[in-house]
């Protein structure tokens, strides 16, 4: 028995565009991470240490957004690709069926 399903290539675009949107405010939240201004803590005890551990840490914050920007962008590309698969499967399909209704 096979299973009956359809699939809306432009329900898989609509779904591409959220995942883009997605990506594209990670984007902007990793571009926003501010630097570290060592002045801002000169005057402290232990600023250099302080400094440096923010510095660290919000260097591996834009390491992790920028990871994540790169998999919500795998997955956006994976859905426009399935839906333009699926769009020329469709049209494969129908040009076949029209053929075999021609010669039938």
């Amino acid at each position: 028995m096979v299973d009956e399903f359809t699939v809306s290539p432009s329900a898989l675009r609509d779904d591409a565009a959220t995942w883009t949107q997605w990506q594209s405010s990670l984007d902007s939240i990793r571009g926003g991470v501010p630097s570290v201004d060592i002045l801002a803590f000169s005057i402290l005890p232990g600023a250099v240490t302080v400094a440096g551990a923010y510095l660290r840490a919000s260097q591996t914050f834009v390491e992790q957004l920028g990871v994540g920007v790169k998999q919500l962008t795998g997955v956006a590309d994976t859905l426009r690709w399935s839906a333009d698969r699926y769009a020329e499967m469709e049209s494969t399909n129908q040009q076949t069926i029209a053929t075999a209704a021609e010669e039938g």
